[in-house]
């Protein structure tokens, strides 16, 4: 049996076709579980309507925490023997399900995703990520300094008794990325196989959290600190991709000094320059990019100076 986990926060005008396409997916061994994170509409109401018609539809329901509590909160009530995610608003195609079963059954693998589509209001259709990837969490590391990875929660099927047996789950207080943290720590202890096919459709809603976020360094500095929250997890389970991904934050480092600076956070550079100023310096002598490397440099030795760092973001 596959439990699906679909996370659902005031997402009453649009659950019902999401459920819909759990409930109607050729491949029927499934329960699914909704966790109404506090929602203040009817999206508890609307469940409730498809659970009377549909008895493996189970309905959680918790004080608003977050989607990583909701996920967390449908991993410990989930009884299958395969995990898969989609959020309240998102969707499936009818055979999503079946297709990731058959290629973990061809390929016998604990964890396997497929690809997914982004929708825009108006119409415009991307696939997310780039070319599909295999392996573990160090096989994803583009060009030796950045984390790429090619697919979207709503896409992935994993063995549950890994996320057991590891004690996977998704990190509280985390405004964004929080979903990478759990990705890592599983690509620690699960080989990835892809299906190189679109089975889910993750729809960008006008007015969404995500496109009503401004640029705020308070979020996007998580982009780059999550990495301490995996760090031991890596080192006990993945010693082998420490290293990398230690790199990999540095970079994150420097591209996060490099926004504050263009989006004119002037004090919030300076603050990072002197808080990660060894970790900007491993970057600047690796091995990435030459120019961005350069003006790392240049960050470290003009971080007293606003006009000339915010000169060297301009460049």
């Amino acid at each position: 049996m596959v439990s699906v986990i679909m996370p659902a926060y005031n997402v009453g005008a649009v659950i019902g076709r999401s459920i819909q396409s759990v409930l109607e997916q050729d491949y029927q061994d499934l329960e699914l579980l909704v966790i109404d994170d506090g929602s203040m509409d009817d999206t508890a109401s609307a469940t409730r309507d498809l659970m009377a018609k549909d008895g493996r539809i189970r309905l959680l329901q918790q004080e608003n925490g977050g989607v990583s509590a909701a996920r967390n909160a449908g991993l410990a009530a989930a009884k299958g023997d395969f995990i898969s995610f989609l959020d309240g608003d998102d969707l499936w195609e009818k055979d999503t399900l079946s297709r990731l079963m058959a290629r973990q059954r061809e390929t016998g693998t604990d964890f396997v995703y497929g690809r997914t589509e982004e929708i825009f209001p108006d119409g415009r259709h991307e696939r997310i990520g780039g070319d599909a990837k295999e392996g573990y969490v160090e096989d994803f590391i583009h060009r030796g300094v950045e984390l790429r990875l090619p697919f979207h929660i709503s896409a992935m099927l994993v063995r549950s008794e890994v996320i057991r047996r590891e004690g996977l789950r998704f990190p509280l207080g985390v405004p964004i990325s929080e979903d990478t943290c759990f990705f890592i720590e599983l690509l620690c202890v699960a080989r990835a196989t892809a299906l190189d096919e679109n089975v889910s459709h993750y729809m960008r809603r006008e007015g969404s959290a995500t496109d009503a976020r401004a640029w705020d360094p308070a979020d996007w500095t998580w982009q780059a600190d999550i990495y301490d929250l995996v760090r031991p997890f890596v080192e006990a389970h993945r010693p082998e991709a420490a290293g990398a991904l230690a790199y990999v934050q540095a970079y994150l480092h420097y591209r996060f000094v490099l926004r504050t600076l263009r989006h004119g956070f002037l004090q919030k550079a300076q603050e990072t320059i002197d808080r990660r100023r060894e970790r900007l310096r491993s970057f600047s002598e690796g091995k990435g990019k030459w120019r961005d490397r350069m003006k790392c440099k240049a960050f470290l030795a003009f971080s007293e100076h606003p006009r000339i760092l915010k000169a060297i973001a301009s460049l």
